[in-house]
């Protein structure tokens, strides 16, 4: 609880799926591909569920190469910037806002314990 409200959280990737949805026709699916830095991005899959949105996998990290595999062939990135490896095609949506947040309401987790998510692989220091 913060000042006696519950705190929800949402991933980047349903920010961007959000702005982008649409770019969808309903029912269509799309993978959101966010640059994660280090070589590696942050991939999560979506559908667009008439004026809505469904997350269908959550976000994942990995290395470029299987970012490249995953995205083979797929017709449809949505992405904030960057072109995104292996997509046959990707849309970039603009820089989410605040405000865009409180649309999301419906893929937002909890209330629950607000607890940080890390997926990215730690990096060993020499």
């Amino acid at each position: 609880m913060l000042h006696d409200r519950p705190v929800e959280s949402l991933y980047s990737t349903d920010v961007v799926a959000w702005l982008g949805r649409e770019r969808l026709t309903p029912g269509q699916e799309a993978w959101v591909a966010l640059d994660a830095r280090r070589l590696h991005w942050s991939l999560a899959r979506y559908r667009r569920d008439g004026a809505g949105l469904a997350r269908l996998e959550p976000p994942r990290v990995v290395e470029a190469a299987e970012c490249g595999r995953l995205l083979a062939g797929q017709p449809v990135v949505l992405a904030v910037c960057d072109e995104a490896p292996g997509a046959v095609e990707t849309h970039r949506v603009r820089t989410p806002r605040a405000a865009d947040l409180f649309a999301l309401r419906a893929l937002a987790e909890g209330p629950g314990p607000a607890e940080p998510l890390y997926p990215m692989p730690a990096v060993e220091r020499r």
